[in-house]
């Protein structure tokens, strides 16, 4: 058995479910995820993700790719954070502009929400 299959048999076990379960839960053949479990063939990306949902881990715990997208950003000073305030700001001139979006309508929004003067 594969240290991949030998992960997903733990996990699956670990939340008490069986293999019947698991591929109905995949949306998979049962052989298919015996294959997988046994290690004798490697889980696809998609169904790396559905295990680590169904198991509530990281992909990477089960023995998949991390994923390309990063979470929230928390940093106030953050380059990223500035960038996307930035395209928000530029966005909501556009629509200001394009009048699908009164200034009126936007500067109530905010004082509403605890953020204006």
């Amino acid at each position: 058995m594969s240290d991949v299959g030998q992960k997903i048999q733990t996990l699956r076990r670990q939340a008490g479910h069986t293999r019947q379960e698991m591929a109905r839960q995949l949306n998979v053949e049962y052989s298919h995820y015996l294959e997988i479990e046994r290690g004798t063939i490697p889980p696809g990306d998609e169904v790396v993700r559905s295990l680590a949902g169904v198991f509530g881990v990281a992909a990477t715990e089960i023995g998949g790719k991390a994923p390309a997208r990063r979470g929230p950003v928390t940093d106030p000073h953050s380059p990223a954070l500035r960038r996307l305030v930035l395209r928000q700001k530029a966005l909501l001139e556009l629509l200001i502009e394009k009048g699908v979006l009164q200034q009126s309508e936007f500067e109530e929004a905010y004082r509403s929400a605890g953020k204006g003067n």
